[in-house]
């Protein structure tokens, strides 16, 4: 896959040496300063008239085999006569032929990126092949410029020659922006709304990526959960006959998300509903007290008195009247940390928390809607732990009523990997086959189907995601591909840890 900084070519002056940068965002369309084109041809550096189309441009390839030079043409400008350079400095152009070798258009960030983390890369004054400098994003100082703060290392500055040179993420690759100037430390670039503006033809900001990578779905992003429906229906009729609801799967199959983004959004769609979220840890008996605390105004404090003098029902129904709701949906996420964290720390703290749990599932739903509904993730490697070490009515509970979320059938892979894409963003079918060839039956499919998504996102071309596109990524070991990229991309100063970093590009696995 082609690095960031394979995509930049450097503008020539009329002596044949370099004044500035561009960078590729097509096969023939270069991006570069309107007042770099101005010194390359010799005017007025804040001349704002467009130059002519007698006008020609050289560009030299700098990560080419041998010396690569093509000539170009302006297509489009910005500013508009007697504009000011500060507001509006942007040209695009168009090469006579494709330039040869590794070099590849880059992509503009998505409308829901805002990183921190930044690189560029320029001429350097003792390394014939020019550098790399990172820096952090601070934000805008005007309406179009956004300011970074280089990460100062000596000779690697930003300086002059930079400018018209990409600044992108250090995470995506994306570019976020585009340096026109350097100010001591700081470096000012001009945003990707401004840069469209000048060639909408060309330029294409995508929308907010709405696939989530390593993350867990939840109710903030639940419009981009999909292919789970009918096994989160059956939640939401679970929630009707029984305490608690338990979800039982492998690791990285998607427990946590069935929960969040799909049963607690069904339940509160149904009105009157607050939910509130704990992960046992080392201590599940404070967690669960915390859960409430910080859903409430009382301190934790409180509620760890409360809890253990009235019990989880009282506390529940307290809860729910404090709150003028009618009920109230206690998720507990990853319970086999009680296996892992907490019973070997603090036996009493698990104890006491299995206590309130039996609490819960002695009850038997009558007739209407109960007020307090359990749901409870929990790893199948540890299922028969956990049976096996909590109370015999807990044990015997969740050997009778837990739902096993089995791997994502075809159908269910590709309403999870279409269902989220809205114009005027298209996936190729010839994709979408090979995910789902893949990915099904993949242990951890779900996140790392998800990240392998999230970085096709961020490679599109064209607005399109495409198989080519999947195979520059690394394909189904995308993850491994990308943690090796990450290593390599490191600082000098980070490079140190190198050695002792694994090499993941065999990574196809998620345990989660």
């Amino acid at each position: 896959m082609a690095r960031p900084e394979h995509g930049i070519v450097e503008v020539l002056g009329r002596d044949q040496k370099p004044i500035g940068l561009g960078f590729l965002v097509g096969d023939l369309h270069v991006l570069t300063c309107a007042h770099v084109i101005n010194d390359a041809l010799g005017r007025e550096t804040r001349e704002s008239s467009r130059p002519g189309s007698v006008h020609a441009i050289l560009l030299r390839y700098p990560f080419a085999d041998g010396d690569v030079v093509r000539s170009a043409h302006v297509k489009a400008w910005l500013p508009q006569e007697r504009e000011t350079f500060d507001y509006a400095d942007v040209c695009g152009l168009v090469l006579s032929e494709a330039i040869p070798g590794p070099g590849a258009a880059m992509t503009l960030a998505d409308e829901g990126t805002d990183p921190d983390d930044v690189q560029m890369w320029g001429p350097s004054p003792v390394r014939e092949t020019g550098g790399h400098v990172v820096g952090q994003l601070m934000g805008a100082v005007d309406a179009v410029r956004y300011q970074v703060d280089q990460q100062l290392g000596g000779v690697f500055v930003a300086r002059a020659g930079f400018s018209g040179g990409p600044v992108w993420s250090r995470t995506t690759q994306q570019v976020v922006g585009m340096l026109q100037a350097v100010g001591g430390e700081d470096v000012y670039v001009i945003n990707p709304a401004v840069l469209i503006q000048a060639w909408p033809d060309v330029l294409f900001r995508p929308p907010p990526c709405p696939y989530i990578g390593l993350r867990a779905f939840d109710e903030s992003n639940r419009d981009s959960f999909f292919g789970r429906n009918q096994f989160v229906q059956t939640l939401v009729d679970d929630a009707v006959l029984l305490p608690l609801v338990v979800v039982m799967g492998p690791s990285g199959s998607g427990k946590s998300s069935v929960i969040d983004a799909g049963l607690v959004p069904r339940l509160k769609e149904q009105g009157g509903t607050a939910a509130i979220r704990m992960l046992p840890g080392r201590q599940p008996f404070r967690a669960l007290a915390r859960a409430f605390a910080e859903a409430s105004a009382a301190p934790l404090a409180e509620w760890q008195e409360r809890l253990r003098r009235h019990g989880l029902r009282h506390c529940a129904q307290q809860f729910i009247e404090d709150a003028g709701l009618g009920r109230l949906v206690l998720v507990v996420d990853q319970v086999e940390q009680i296996i892992t964290s907490a019973q070997p720390y603090d036996p009493e703290e698990v104890s006491v928390f299995f206590g309130l749990l039996a609490e819960l599932v002695a009850e038997r739903h009558s007739q209407g809607r109960p007020y307090l509904v359990g749901a409870m993730s929990i790893r199948s490697d540890f299922f028969g732990q956990f049976i096996t070490m909590a109370r015999e009515d807990i044990g015997e509970y969740v050997k009778v009523h837990a739902r096993t979320l089995r791997p994502m059938s075809e159908d269910e892979l590709r309403q999870a990997i279409m269902s989220p894409v809205k114009y005027p963003i298209t996936i190729r079918d010839s994709l979408v086959e090979r995910l789902c060839g893949d990915f099904r039956g993949r242990h951890g499919e779900l996140p790392l189907l998800q990240f392998a998504l999230t970085r096709l996102w961020e490679q599109q071309r064209g607005r399109e995601l495409s198989l080519e596109s999947y195979h520059q990524i690394g394909g189904v070991s995308a993850l491994g591909r990308y943690a090796d990229e990450r290593i390599e991309l490191m600082s000098d100063a980070e490079s140190a840890f190198r050695e002792h970093m694994p090499v993941m590009s065999q990574c196809d696995r998620m345990d989660l």
